[in-house]
């Protein structure tokens, strides 16, 4: 009895995946595919960098956005990122290599504003759920309103600037150092995690969500423009360490330290 050690299967014209170089059903990938996938990586590298370009040369006044508004009115410059990056189908893995490719910080007036808010519009418009963003090789002052709006999960491995994660709606945000001031300001719900310290003026007007700070704070808060100032009973913070000079809760905020509520101070 002779035993059947192979059979190739010669392939028919009905079987989709075969072609006339194939061994039954093997494919046989072309060379050309690695490096047409590298085309279009670079082509989106540079459209991203294009639009960033045209975005910052419009030169649109930088004016910050206050949470009193209810109704939000968000930054001019943020509605003009987002024209800026119309029409360019990127993925989460190009929205990390171009905040690895903006290296130097240059002279533009609000540079650190205008890349927070460019990488912003990136994330909201973005078909991925999971985003990262790297910021340790920042020379100069980490992108500020990383985070607006968001609905995601953001892992910023660095610093952040002002205004981390403002009006955010839901998702999740981690920071793995220190982030400036003004972070969950206006927050509608979602988590934040600093894993650093964070700047004066934080937790303004929150109406949701939890923030968590592991280092505790940078600077003091004062009266109206303290800690908390304003904010709803449904928002949450946690400060797990460091010190805690002069925090003033002027709100229904919850905010735990080292796992003990701090009585608000109403007034």
């Amino acid at each position: 009895m002779t035993k059947k050690i192979l059979e190739i299967r010669k392939p028919r014209s009905t079987d989709q995946n075969t072609c006339p170089f194939s061994l039954g059903k093997m494919r046989v990938v072309p060379l050309f595919e690695p490096l047409q996938i590298a085309r279009d990586k670079r082509k989106i590298a540079r459209q991203l960098k294009d639009a960033f370009e045209k975005f910052i040369a419009k030169e649109t006044e930088f004016s910050p956005t206050y949470a009193t508004d209810r109704k939000v009115k968000f930054r001019p410059c943020y509605s003009e990122a987002e024209e800026a990056i119309k029409g360019i189908g990127y993925s989460a893995k190009d929205v990390e290599n171009f905040s690895l490719s903006v290296s130097i910080i240059r002279g533009e007036s609000c540079f650190s504003h205008h890349l927070g808010l460019f990488l912003s519009a990136l994330i909201n418009h973005g078909r991925d759920s999971d985003y990262i963003i790297h910021t340790r090789h920042f020379k100069g002052n980490p992108p500020d309103c990383l985070g607006l709006l968001n609905t995601k999960n953001i892992l910023v491995k660095g610093k952040a600037g002002m205004w981390l994660g403002e009006f955010m709606k839901d998702g999740s945000i981690v920071c793995t150092g220190s982030a400036y001031g003004g972070v969950a300001n206006g927050m509608d719900g979602g988590s934040i995690l600093v894993k650093g310290k964070v700047g004066e003026g934080s937790a303004q007007y929150m109406r949701g969500g939890t923030l968590t700070i592991k280092k505790g704070i940078n600077e003091r808060f004062y009266d109206y423009h303290g800690f908390g100032a304003f904010s709803e009973e449904i928002a949450t913070v946690y400060i797990k360490g460091g010190n805690l000079p002069g925090v003033r809760v002027l709100s229904e905020l919850k905010l735990y330290y080292k796992g003990k509520i701090v009585p608000n101070d109403t007034y």
